[in-house]
């Protein structure tokens, strides 16, 4: 069973892209319409997130970043740079990995993480206890993900303008949480926190094991 899982992971991986491969080769270039990141992150379907980067780089103005199987890099990227879609490419297996995504969500506040794969009841319990709201099924249409991600773009703009003000941007949300996240690292609170993080992560680590 596990070598046939293993099977499919490799042919759809190989399939997915060498079919964006030919779509990237006879397709015309596109825009967002805003210069904005995207980070891709998996830890099995290689071949896909690739392909996924092969895509997006065809717009002019979508900078995009692969990190496979190394949480420590993906942190280290989202400590220097700013991004605006995280997007895991297939459900992630190693754990760690999550933890850019919490990095992400604390230093992005108006930006979004997205799964990338077949949606089903899988991807959906896998992605719940991580807080991971928005999926996209990758055999839908790729063209449509830009139409997507333009309008999350869009709606959390606006939450951000309403929320903050209509001058607030991204980078300087962005700014003042590193800054609030250094402040509290230097307070007494801190050492209790990581505790409640310690036992956080314990509990759901059997959690998983059951």
């Amino acid at each position: 069973m596990q070598d046939f899982a293993e099977n499919v992971r490799v042919a759809l991986n190989e399939g997915y892209y060498t079919r964006m491969q030919k779509r990237v080769a006879s397709m015309r270039r596109f825009n967002f319409g805003t210069s904005i990141s995207v980070l891709l992150i998996t830890d099995r379907l290689e071949g896909c997130a690739e392909g996924l980067k092969l895509y997006l780089k065809k717009s002019t103005d979508i900078a995009v970043e692969l990190v496979i199987n190394d949480p420590g890099r993906a942190i280290q990227i989202l400590h220097e740079s700013p991004i605006d879609f995280l997007i895991v490419v297939g459900y992630l297996e190693n754990k760690d990995n999550y933890d850019a995504i919490r990095i992400f969500d604390y230093f992005n506040r108006y930006s979004q993480a997205i799964i990338y794969a077949p949606v089903d009841e899988v991807i959906a319990a896998k992605s719940y206890p991580y807080e991971i709201i928005y999926a996209y099924d990758m055999f839908s249409p790729v063209d449509n993900l830009i139409t997507y991600m333009r309008r999350l773009y869009d709606q959390a703009t606006q939450c951000m303008h309403e929320e903050i003000s209509p001058k607030a941007t991204r980078a300087q949300v962005r700014i003042d949480a590193i800054e609030k996240l250094e402040a509290f690292k230097r307070s007494p609170k801190s050492v209790f926190w990581d505790c409640v993080y310690f036992f956080k992560r314990l509990f759901n680590w059997l959690e998983l094991k059951r």
